[in-house]
């Protein structure tokens, strides 16, 4: 599953990145869903030791909606802004904070980057995630010095997501 729209051409039953094709014999509708369907013999593998909170920003609504329902999947709970101006007043008026953020980091008005100053300005504590289709490598290791956890390059896997938020120990 690619988080970007552009890299899922039209399925027409073929197999995608791993993917089984949308066959209703597999369990699916016989259209394309960007998560397989789980059977509910299988156990969910993918958990932590806690419930997390978190929140995704980006300004592309099909990125941070499917980003959201990753989240959702692993046994989270997500909210979203559009924006990083969103994030910084929907993070003000939380009475809980987001244990972790995930944000774009190419956003109109506002990086990923500033989100996060700007978070940090109220909440030093806060630990996020920036994701990204047009990051060069300066602007990584500048996330990375300030205390971004990580950076995750688009295109990425269910995989790496989900990676990314387990290995922080949340």
């Amino acid at each position: 599953m690619m988080c970007s729209t552009k890299l899922l051409p039209p399925h027409e039953g073929k197999e995608i990145r791993g993917l089984p094709p949308p066959h209703k014999e597999n369990g699916g509708s016989g259209t394309l869903s960007p998560f397989p369907t789980l059977k509910t013999s299988e156990p969910d593998t993918v958990r932590t030791q806690k419930k997390l909170f978190i929140l995704v920003v980006d300004d592309e609504s099909q990125n941070r909606e499917t980003v959201a329902r990753v989240v959702a999947r692993i046994g989270h709970s997500a909210e979203q802004a559009a924006s990083g101006k969103e994030a910084l007043e929907k993070h003000a008026a939380a009475e809980v904070k987001p244990d972790l953020v995930i944000s774009d980091y190419n956003m109109v008005n506002m990086t990923g980057l500033e989100l996060f100053r700007n978070l940090k300005e109220t909440d030093p504590h806060v630990k996020m995630i920036i994701v990204s289709g047009g990051i060069d490598s300066d602007e990584k290791q500048t996330c990375l010095a300030e205390g971004v956890k990580t950076v995750i390059l688009k295109p990425f896997s269910i995989g790496e997501l989900t990676a990314a938020i387990e290995r922080f120990g949340f």
